[in-house]
């Protein structure tokens, strides 16, 4: 029977990652991302935009396919935002969070309850 020797498993070279199955390639000017097909209208209302297999080549995509009109990988479409769109739509949703995180701050000042913690006062807050 052959011995086995502790501490014999091989140590990886390189560190694990997760695997990038919907990593596209760039396109200068816009800022892409995957919006589920069941979202679309909604996306398109707020200025996202399909991207039309057409437009795009078998060598830029990644891990998409060009079925039908756009480019789909499973239930998601890839669309695309103008840069300058998508930095005015990232402002309006950091003052959302900072207007929200300012309202219960407000509210932890106001409660009187100098005994807690913030995180303390978030948990009661939430009862």
């Amino acid at each position: 029977m052959e011995q086995v020797k502790p501490n014999t498993i091989k140590e990886a070279t390189t560190p694990w990652e997760p695997a990038k199955v919907l990593d596209v390639a760039k396109i200068p000017g816009f800022r892409l991302r995957w919006i589920r097909k069941d979202n679309l209208e909604k996306s398109k209302a707020e200025g996202w935009i399909p991207i039309e297999a057409k437009d795009y080549t078998e060598r830029t995509i990644i891990d998409g396919t060009q079925l039908g009109t756009y480019v789909t990988k499973r239930n998601l479409i890839l669309c695309k935002m103008p840069e300058a769109m998508a930095k005015g739509r990232d402002a309006y949703f950091a003052a959302k969070s900072k207007e929200a995180l300012d309202e219960t701050k407000r509210k932890f000042e106001d409660s009187g309850e100098r005994g807690l913690s913030y995180s303390e006062f978030q948990d009661e807050s939430k009862n």
